[in-house]
């Protein structure tokens, strides 16, 4: 054992590779497809390993597991936020307008856009990354539109006393905007479908989609949930709405008194605001370090750091060399930089 021991770790190509240093680590490679589950195979490791009664402590790390983790962690988290998400938008609608009205029909247009988004990709066999499990989020927040529609229609009423031509009136008077402002949206998330980044084109396209189907419910869904409310219900409101907004407009216009007074400090303000920015932005580091996303004492993020301190890592980065003729591995130049190049990247200490 101690001849065995000692071939061992006098090998090169075994430490810290597969054995540690000190002779105390071992490590097994598990080749996987490329479209197999990460978490999943960890999760059946986990269960070999849990039957085993000895004194040996077992690590998992690697990229297919830190992925599929996170992306696991990351959908049971959306199952938990998009509808969080969606219940302070119902609040925060209610607490603003008073009008359970308006809050069914934004949360209505939300719901359409999201099942018909969703479903369209799940039923073309698009599978759904983790950026496109944040869509509904994102739909939600577009389906505002009705907010602006319903305000408009109030209004229109007050003016007219009729529903149905307050209807007509409101979708004249927003129509144009909506179109436009959806139609931005749509192509602005549309646009990320011409990068190459797989679950960038699919979010992309997905939410491109649920802001037409908002748009199209704009001009269908929600005018004829308008035209089903009680007229006296909407002279009701109409009355309570009236001292509302006095309230609101004799606020805003002190605000805008106060801004034309002090244009040049809030000119002062703005540019610094916007310097701050600029500042900001430039101290922007791109980190695509998966194993960072963890909290510090998870079990992925132990077992990476584990396996990083006692074997040579768990992340691999292949530098290739190419050569421009047949025979230029002869030159002793070349294998002399090669070497060089070698040299310089044991001397880092990220590099096992």
């Amino acid at each position: 054992m101690a001849a065995f021991k000692s071939r061992l770790l006098t090998n090169p190509l075994l430490v810290p590779r597969l054995v540690s240093a000190d002779g105390k680590m071992t490590a097994l490679y598990i080749p996987i497809e490329k479209t197999a589950n990460g978490k999943q195979i960890a999760d059946q490791v986990k269960q070999l390993v849990s039957e085993e009664k000895g004194p040996e402590q077992f690590y998992l790390a690697g990229d297919p597991v830190a992925r599929d983790t996170f992306g696991a962690e990351m959908f049971r988290q959306m199952a938990l936020f998009s509808p969080l998400a969606g219940a302070v938008m119902v609040l925060v609608l209610f607490l603003m307008f008073r009008n359970w009205n308006l809050v069914f029909a934004n949360m209505a247009v939300a719901m359409v856009s999201i099942l018909w988004a969703m479903g369209l990709f799940i039923g073309l066999g698009i599978p759904i990354h983790i950026m496109a499990s944040m869509s509904p989020v994102f739909l939600m927040a577009i389906s505002t539109d009705t907010v602006h529609i319903f305000n408009e229609f109030y209004f229109r009423f007050r003016e007219v006393g009729e529903k149905r031509e307050a209807i007509l009136a409101t979708m004249g008077a927003v129509g144009t905007p909506i179109i436009y402002s959806d139609l931005t949206a749509t192509a602005g998330f549309a646009s990320l479908g011409i990068g190459p980044i797989i679950p960038v084109r699919i979010f992309g396209f997905l939410v491109a989609f649920g802001t037409l189907v908002i748009l199209l419910m704009s001009f269908t869904l929600v005018p004829a949930l308008m035209a089903l409310m009680s007229e006296q219900r909407l002279t009701r409101r109409g009355l309570k709405g009236s001292s509302h907004a006095a309230r609101s407009v004799a606020w805003l216009g002190k605000l805008g008194e106060l801004v034309i007074r002090s244009n040049k400090v809030v000119a002062l303000v703005a540019g610094v605001l916007l310097v701050t920015a600029i500042v900001g932005v430039a101290r922007v580091r791109i980190n695509n370090n998966m194993i960072s996303w963890f909290k510090e004492r998870s079990t992925v993020r132990t077992a990476d750091r584990v396996l990083n301190e006692n074997l040579g890592g768990t992340a691999t980065l292949y530098l290739v060399a190419r050569a421009t003729r047949e025979d230029v591995m002869k030159d002793p130049a070349v294998l002399r930089s090669l070497e060089g190049l070698q040299r310089y990247l044991e001397s880092k200490p990220l590099v096992g």
